[in-house]
Parts: structure tokens; sequence; C-alpha cells
């Protein structure tokens, strides 16, 4: 057995803890980026998996599944023996087995992968042995590119991963500061693009898109307290993301302006990529759950009619503009 595919197995030797009953599996602190989710397989990595044995699953409403086949599997993303070698350096699958094997670390970008054992922590790509005996040492002894740090995000049954990072002063802002940036950015670039007739539809959702982030549950979650300014950055990492339990705050956003015109709208729902064509009910605000489920069901047919209005790909840009605005804005 090939080294990587190790990682798969304390993988899920996690999992199986999580399904016998453990309420804060690690496995949460693992972020699925948005291009790492699938809609549907293709039938040849059904064909090439068949009767390979167990396999970790975690669906688009963020469980932890450990599955013995693959039937009729969609809408999230499937970690695969690296042995098998399926997936190429694009994240696409390779029918042949002449991929590179997983790609996780070039698809979240300045991740390495460990393994310890006895001897210290092995690189899961490199192979190369690092004699150090606790994380800390490990951060400091893995060389660098210049201008970047490390810092372990994830440490468990021996499985290590460790992000680099560039080397930045992070700002906090309060969501007003957040939100008043975004404003005077989007009333630049729609003059700058003479946006005309989406101008202002860009101007109000960069004026309201992250309204969610006042939301009690979210600064719970990201500053340790829901007391005094509402906080859009907070400087550095979440206090605790397992407490929004995936409520998005682009969705509650949503809930708190209803006024929006339906192009606003979907640009404050769609600002980080999880709403096409709608969201999964872990996203609803807690505190109101009919109107999120209400706003929820509405999405698939404003995306149609807003795809028919500006075009595929005019939505598109209008959606990436969206994302330069809030990117930029700080």
């Amino acid at each position: 057995m090939k080294l990587k595919d190790e990682e798969l197995n304390r993988l899920l030797a996690l999992a199986k803890t999580e399904v016998d009953g453990e309420d804060d599996n690690p496995l949460g602190l693992i972020r699925v980026a948005n291009n790492e989710i699938f809609k549907e397989l293709p039938k040849i990595v059904f064909d090439e998996l068949a009767g390979a044995g167990e396999f970790l699953f975690i669906n688009d409403e963020g469980d932890t599944l450990v599955l013995e086949t693959l039937e009729n599997l969609t809408g999230g993303t499937l970690f695969l023996p690296e042995s098998l070698a399926l997936v190429d350096s694009n994240g696409m699958f390779n029918s042949d087995g002449g991929g590179v094997g997983d790609v996780f670390a070039k698809v979240q970008g300045g991740v390495r992968r460990f393994i310890q054992d006895e001897d210290g922590f092995r690189d899961l790509d490199t192979d190369e042995l690092f004699s150090a005996s606790t994380t800390k040492q490990l951060e400091k002894m893995v060389p660098l590119p210049k201008g970047t740090w490390a810092k372990v995000f994830f440490n468990e049954q021996g499985l290590v991963y460790l992000s680099i990072r560039p080397k930045f002063s992070a700002k906090k802002m309060t969501v007003d500061a957040h939100l008043g940036k975004a404003t005077e950015y989007a009333e630049a670039l729609a003059s700058a693009l003479n946006l005309n007739g989406q101008a202002g539809d860009l101007v109000t959702a960069a004026n309201v898109h992250d309204d969610g982030k006042r939301h009690p549950l979210w600064q719970l979650a990201a500053v340790g307290t829901n007391g005094g300014v509402a906080i859009a950055k907070t400087g550095s990492s979440f206090y605790n993301p397992r407490l929004l339990n995936g409520m998005r705050h682009e969705l509650v956003s949503a809930l708190m302006n209803p006024e929006l015109t339906p192009l606003s709208k979907w640009l404050v729902v769609s600002h980080h990529g999880r709403c096409r064509p709608q969201f999964t009910a872990k996203a609803y605000d807690p505190d109101f759950l009919g109107e999120s489920a209400e706003l929820n069901s509405s999405l698939p047919l404003l995306f149609e009619g807003l795809n028919q209005t500006y075009g595929v790909w005019g939505l598109a840009y209008l959606e990436s503009l969206m994302r330069a605005i809030d990117i930029n804005a700080e």
C-alpha cells in the first residue's frame, strides 16, 4: 500500500468515530472548497471503484459518511485512494489511471500533508522525513517560500495538515466599515465599467451583502461573543466555525433585506458561490426556518429568470464583480 493511501485510512478511522456517536468530530475542521464538490460522478468512476472497499464521502450539507458502495452518489466530495491515480492535475477524472492521485494541496492552495510515526513527520507528497517531535517543531522545520509562514490546522490520528500562508497583516473590520468600503468600491467599479442599468443593483448588493454577519450566531462563531459591535473580518481565524452548523450569512443577508430587486438579491446570495441553484437546509437561519425555506425554494426560478435576462455569461460576469468588490473592500 502506498504511503499516501494511509491518509485515507486515518480519515476513515475518524469518520467511523463520528458514526459511533461523537458529535464534535475533527473532520469538521477540513474545509471543502466549492470546486471540490461534484454534482454527479461519471460512470467510469463507479466502474473503477467497484469492490474497492470503504469510501469516505462528505455530502454538500457537510455530513461525513462511510460508504461500502457508490450507487446514486451525487452532491458532495469523495475521498479516493491516491494509488488509483484517477484525478489529474486539473481535478478531472482520468479513467486510464494516469492521473496524479489526489490534488488536495493544489486545490486548497498551500497545503502540506504529513503522516506522523515514531520517526517524525513524513511529507505525503515528497516522502521527506522531518525529525520533529511536535507539530510546533514541524512548523519551524518545513522550508517555506519567501514571504510565507506555516500553521497546522488539522492534527488527528497522526495525520497533519499544514497551511502555508502569506505574511501580511490581516485587518479586523466591523460590518459597517466593510459594507461602507464595498459600496464605495461598487460605485467606482460600476462607473468605470459603464454598467448603466445594472449599476444600481450592484451597489445595493454591495451595501447589504454581509448584513447576515450581524446575526448573533455568526458573531459567536467568528469572534467568540455576540455582544458589542458586529465584526465582518476577524483579522485571524474563526473562534469556532462549528457553532454555525452550516448557516450561511449570504442567505441571512437576503432575509434581512426583503426589498431587494431580483438581481441584487441574487448577487447577495451568490457572492460566495454556494447557491447554484440553491442552498442546503443547513444554511438556514435557525431563528427563521420557514422564511429561509421560502427564500431558498425561490432561488432556482430566480436563477433561471436572470440567466434568461442577462445570459449565462452575463450573470456570471455580474457575480464576479460582486466577489471582486467583497474581496477588495478591506
